[in-house]
Parts: structure tokens; C-alpha cells; sequence
């Protein structure tokens, strides 16, 4: 069947048999050839189209006999409905806006829609454009509705048509007149955002749907308890047989406790797990150079030791248990350990160590010392190393509290462990919350624990792990630096370095005869210097700096900070010539030469003081009297001139060279005791004086 000139036709051929006589309605046929002549000379057949070679005669199907019409309803139900539907298919067009509408929506949960529902609400909108434009257009209405004007108005029957339509397209549609209208008034008012199903998103199990329930469970799921489903269920459940709410299960706690978590986490689990889980993260790309940016974090080693212990009561006990702390200096540009201190656990001192050690490698790899552009550390001791560690470099950012995340040297702790620490027989495995499975054999483990190495010994493992990572990767780590430029290398002297990095003496000395002596962890140090100016502050008290793990050389520095000298650890000679050995003459010869020019510094001293005082006398007569009381004056009125000036620096000389050749002679004839004490007194500049 199909539509001609808008009405709803129905061919010859579908109509009539030609091969069967009989003038009844078979079950082959609508009607015989014989009964067709009979309806047409009756004129019981409306002819809509005439037919002719090659075009088939339409007739009427509205205006066919009732009993002929009811058979072929009859005979194929859905005939009409089809022949309905041609005109509907005809305005379909799938609606791709609405498509991409309902793609890239997104409900308040942040989540997009299903694929399915997408389907839907797209056939949905196609549909609703179909039936808003036939209301519009009288011919294709009336069309779809069979022809008949007088249903015109009415969209049963439209209803019914696109309901057929429905499994083939995927929309749906309101089944009631009533509802359509309201579903045509809404899309027209609201567009696309009115087919979205107000539940879409939600999960079929909540049943939280008033604003006060939804807020009494975010409450107890955000407990700083950290309440479990069952126990969050008992306690909403309370509130909700006294509100007159529907009760609900631990499951649907479940579903909600999901949902939620980026609410009810902040609660129940802190602020660090917020930040850590939910909130966004910073991605980072490691230093494009060496010395740009240094992380510093301490490592209990997953390695064992055992230790032997003696209580108070006098018993002793060996533990197995025992792990190091190893304060790691790491360089993210090629993950290099620029610096490591070894301990029992981690101390402030300990950090020190290890931030002194980086600078003094950087010596050996780099020729001279060099700081970092950038340090970041964890905030512990934050308040008595802050100063220690904005010398160490330009800038210093503390890590963020409990924010793991933002040290890339704990995942390299971890390659340390996997590497190195798991290859030993000492392994004490990963940490607790990993599997049993990769962990050691805890049973074997204590059968071996007599093999265990003591502290020295499990120090020796990580110095030799250290070295181990620093010789694979120091060849890359050169290169990098070769390619940074000179402008940005941060260099540093001892004395820079001990200034501002290194441990302070408890108290203070005043300099002595024989240099500046400390006793530091009961070893005692001599310390000095061959500046002369050093020996001008004798009244100054001194506090040393310097590097526990290189004492050759110290920083001596007055309470004000404003005088500083670099002092070196004093040449022991010995009191034998039996012992002598190569560089002892050279050393001692050093000393002489010091002191004769600190004689000759005095001597000038002393030269231009008697000018200047010969020159205020002459000015001054009346003085004369004052200070010839104190000193001794030629007839001139002046202590000596230039003359007698120089006549006295020769003789001052003379005798120095002549009691130096005096000792050297005697040097030769006294024997060992003798020769201990001349050796004292020799380098005791008030008796040479």
C-alpha cells in the first residue's frame, strides 16, 4: 500500500487474483477477477489512478466495501500501519546536533552518558522533530493519519505509528496522548536538556532523595571514626526511623560511600589523603643540568646488622634487628647521590653531614666546591636548619607536609633496595605494606642471623652501594654538566664553605704561642696560619668552624664576624733528627723565614713610630720635656734618624743572623734531651725576642 496524491491507495495487483473464479473472498486473494468487475461496474471501487502498460491502478483503500476492507485488515494486520508510516520516514532525520549535544553532556557527578542513553535521546529528539514538523505541515499531517480529515487534530493515531516505529529507531515516547503534548512542550521549551532522564547518573540502589538525608549520610560518612558500611547503615538508620525516612542497607552505604569519597575522604581519612588522592597533582620534568635542583631525604636500609648490648644491670644481649639511616643528597639530573651520611638515625647533624659531603664531592668531580641553584627537603629540623640550608643554596623550597608525592627520591630509595640491598645476605625486605610474597624468608633469615655484619660492617655495604651508583652514572652526569654554562655554576672556597657549612667549637680560644689549640670528641687539634696579620688579635677569642670529616683545615672567626682566617692543622716536626724525613727541613725553614718577617714588620712598626713622634717634638718643643722622660733623644731632639734608623734595623739583623748561625752550631753538639728543650725555646718567639 502506499500514498498517492495523500491518499492511501491500494494497488490492483494487491487487490485482485486473476486466477482464481470463484466470486468469494479466498484465502489466496482480497477478491476474483469475476468479483472485481462486478465491484467496478457497481461502482463500489473509487479509482484514484488509472492504470495503463507499465502503471498499476490505485484504488481508494478508505473507500472500499466494508466486508473488503475488513479482509484485507484481516489478512495483514499491520498493512494500514505500514502504508502510515511511509509518510513519518519520509521527514525522519536523525538529528546529529542533538547527537553531539548528548555526547558531550555532563551530569553533576562528572560523568558523561552511556552509550545507550545516547542512543536514545538522540532517536528521542529525532522523533519529536518528526512529529513537530508534521503538526506543522496540514498536507503531511493528514497524511500520516491516513487521509481522513476528520481525525485531523487528534495524534492517537500518530502515537501509534511512531510506537511501531520504536524497536527499529530505539526512541521513546510518552504511550498517552496527554503525555506526548506535555513531552512535545517541554522539548520545545527546554531543547535537548529536557529528554535527560532526571535519575541518569545515579545508582539504582540510593535511595537518599531529600537534601537533609543526603546531608545527614555525607556527615557520618565524613566521621573522623572512619566508620565501616554497617556501622554508617545502624546510625543513619536511627536518624531515619525518627525522621520517617526509608531505612537503608550497608550495600546502598556502600554505593554512596563510593560516590562521595571525594566529600566524605576529607573527613574520614585527613587532609593529607585529600591532597594526596583526590586533589589535583603537579607533574614535574627532572633538572636539565647538574646542580640546578637537589632533594634531600633520610633512608632506614633494608639492611640488617647485629649489635651488642649492655643494660643497666650489667646484661649483655646481641639484637639482629638493627637497621642504618642513610641521609641521601640526590641530584634528579641523571638520579645522581651528590651526597650520603650514614648513621643509626636520622639528627639534624646527620643531614648536615650529608649536605657537606655533596659539597666536597662536587670538589672531586668538578675541580673545586660548587652549591645547588635549589634545595627541597622534607620539613623535619625545618626550623634549626633553615639557615643551614638557604646557604647551601639561592633557594630553598621546603616540601609541602605529608606530601610524598612531591619527592622523586623515594621512588629512587626503592630502586636502591631493589638493586643493591636485595642482592644481600642481610636483606630485611620491603616495606610492611607490601606482599608476602616478595618478601624474604623470614625463617632463613634467623638461622643466618650470626652472619650478619656489625655496624661497620653494614657500613661498608652502603659506602661500597654508593660508590657503586655514582661510578654507572657519573660519565652521564660529567656530560650534562659540561653542557651548562659557566655563568650558572655556582663555585665555592674552603673558606665560603666552612663559613657557612660547617660545625661550630662549643667555646672559644684565644691564640697562643704555639697556635690556636681545640679539642674536639676528645681528639686535641693545633691550628694556624702564616698571615701575620692573625697574630696582631692575641686578645681576640676565636671560634673555630670546620668539616668533621676533614680537620686539616679550620675557620677562625671573632664573635663579630668580621675577622676570619683560614687556619691549617700545625706541622709536626720531630724531636729526633733519627726521624727526620723529607719536607721536615723545609717545613722548619718555613717557620724561620715567618718569624724573621714578623720581626721586620715589628721593627718598622717601631721605625715609624720614632718619626712621627721626632716630627711632633720638633713641632712641639715643650714636649720634649714629657717624652724625653720616656725615651732617648739625640741633641736634635729626636730619637734617631733616618741614619741611626737604619744603622739599628742592620744591627737588628746582624744579631738575628748571628744567633741562628749560634744555634745551628749548637744544634750539632747537644745531645738528645738538650736538643728537645733548644727546639722549644727555638720556636718560642718571646725568648727569641
Amino acid at each position: 500500500m502506499q500514498y498517492y496524491n495523500n491518499v492511501l491507495c491500494i494497488s490492483y495487483g494487491e487487490l485482485v487474483n486473476r486466477q482464481v473464479k470463484p466470486s468469494t473472498v479466498g484465502e489466496n486473494a482480497f477478491i476474483s477477477q469475476y468479483d472485481f468487475i462486478n465491484y467496478s461496474k457497481s461502482k463500489k471501487l473509487k479509482v484514484v489512478r488509472r492504470g495503463c502498460r507499465g502503471t498499476e491502478a490505485l484504488y481508494d483503500f478508505e473507500k472500499l466495501p466494508y466486508e473488503l476492507k475488513d479482509a484485507v485488515v484481516k489478512k495483514n494486520k499491520d498493512l494500514v500501519l505500514t502504508a502510515q508510516q511511509q509518510p513519518i520516514l519520509k521527514v525522519l532525520q536523525t538529528d546529529y546536533k542533538a547527537y553531539n549535544f548528548f555526547v558531550n553532556y555532563t551530569l553533576n557527578t562528572g560523568e558523561h552518558l552511556k552509550e545507550n542513553a545516547i542512543r536514545e535521546y538522540t532517536a528521542t529528539a529525532t522523533a519529536l522533530n518528526a512529529i513537530i514538523t508534521l503538526l506543522s505541515d496540514t498536507k503531511a499531517w493528514r497524511k500520516a493519519l491516513g487521509g481522513n480529515s476528520t481525525k485531523t487534530g487528534s495524534i492517537k493515531n500518530l502515537l501509534d505509528v511512531f510506537a511501531s516505529l520504536q524497536s527499529r529507531y530505539g526512541w521513546k515516547l510518552p504511550s498517552s496522548e496527554r503525555g506526548l503534548r506535555y513531552k512535545i512542550s517541554s522539548y520545545r521549551e527546554s531543547g535537548y536538556e529536557a529528554l535527560i532522564n532526571g535519575n541518569t547518573g545515579n545508582n539504582n540502589a540510593a535511595k537518599a532523595v531529600d537534601t537533609a538525608q543526603e546531608g545527614v549520610l555525607r556527615r557520618i560518612l565524613a566521621s573522623h571514626k572512619n566508620l565501616d558500611n554497617v556501622q554508617i547503615s545502624f546510625f543513619y538508620n536511627l536518624t531515619a526511623e525518627q525522621a520517617g525516612w526509608k531505612k537503608m542497607t550497608p550495600a546502598t552505604v556502600g554505593n554512596y560511600r563510593e560516590k562521595w569519597q571525594i566529600y566524605s575522604d576529607a573527613g574520614s581519612r585527613g587532609k593529607s589523603h585529600h591532597e594526596n588522592k583526590h586533589a589535583m597533582q603537579v607533574s614535574r620534568s627532572a633538572p636539565s643540568a647538574p646542580l640546578v635542583y637537589w632533594t634531600v631525604d633520610g633512608w632506614d636500609v633494608e639492611l640488617l646488622y647485629q649489635k651488642r648490648e649492655t643494660d643497666k644491670h650489667g646484661t649483655t644481649r646481641t639484637t639482629y634487628t638493627n637497621r642504618l639511616t642513610v641521609v641521601v643528597v640526590l641530584d634528579p639530573c641523571e638520579k645522581y647521590p651528590i651526597g650520603y651520611a650514614i648513621g643509626t638515625h636520622e639528627t639534624p647533624e646527620l643531614i648536615r653531614q650529608a649536605l657537606r659531603n655533596a659539597v666536597t664531592h662536587t670538589a672531586e668531580l668538578f675541580g673545586k666546591m660548587h652549591h645547588v641553584h635549589q634545595l627541597q627537603t622534607d620539613r623535619y629540623g625545618k626550623g634549626s636548619l633553615t639557615p643551614f640550608y638557604e646557604a647551601i643554596s639561592n633557594k630553598y623550597i621546603p616540601a609541602r607536609a605529608h606530601n610524598a608525592k612531591a619527592k622523586v627520591i623515594e621512588p629512587y630509595f626503592k630502586h636502591l633496595n631493589k638493586n643493591y640491598c636485595q642482592m644481600q645476605h642481610n636483606h630485611s625486605g620491603f616495606g610492611i605494606t607490601s606482599r608476602k610474597e616478595i618478601q624474604p624468608n623470614s625463617e632463613y633469615l634467623n638461622k643466618i642471623r650470626h652472619s650478619f655484619p656489625d655496624y661497620q660492617g653494614c657500613a661498608a655495604q652502603v659506602i661500597a652501594m654508593m660508590n657503586a651508583e655514582r661510578k654507572r652514572k657519573v660519565e652521564a652526569y660529567l656530560k650534562s654538566w659540561n653542557k651548562l654554562d659557566e655563568s650558572h655554576k655556582l663555585s665555592w672556597t674552603k673558606e665560603e664553605f666552612l663559613l657557612n657549612l660547617g660545625e661550630t667549637s662549643d667555646k672559644s680560644n684565644k691564640l697562643e704561642g704555639q697556635g690556636l689549640k681545640k679539642t674536639i670528641a676528645k681528639q686535641t687539634f693545633l691550628y694556624d696560619t702564616f698571615d701575620h696579620s692573625f697574630r696582631k688579635h692575641r686578645n681576640v677569642d676565636w671560634i673555630l668552624k670546620y668539616d668533621p670529616a676533614d680537620m686539616s683545615e679550620a675557620l677562625a672567626i671573632n664573635s663579630d664576624g668580621n675577622l676570619r682566617y683560614m687556619l691549617t692543622t700545625k706541622y709536626v716536626q720531630p724531636m729526633a733528627l733519627f726521624d727526620r724525613k723529607e719536607g721536615d727541613a723545609n717545613q722548619l725553614k718555613r717557620i724561620e723565614t715567618f718569624n724573621k718577617e714578623l720581626v721586620n714588620d715589628i721593627l718598622n712598626v717601631q721605625q715609624n713610630d720614632f718619626d712621627a713622634i721626632g716630627e711632633l717634638m720638633h713641632e712641639i718643643p715643650s714636649l720634649t720635656e714629657t717624652l724625653g722622660k720616656l725615651l732617648i733623644v739625640d741633641s736634635e731632639g729626636q730619637h734617631k734618624n733616618n741614619k741611626s734608623n737604619a744603622r739599628l734595623v742592620e744591627a737588628a739583623q746582624q744579631m738575628e743572623v748571628k744567633h741562628i748561625k749560634n744555634a745551628e752550631k749548637k744544634q750539632v753538639k747537644v745531645n738528645a734531651s738538650d736538643r728537645e728543650q733548644y727546639l722549644i725555646e727555638k720556636i718560642d718567639l718571646n725568648k727569641f725576642l
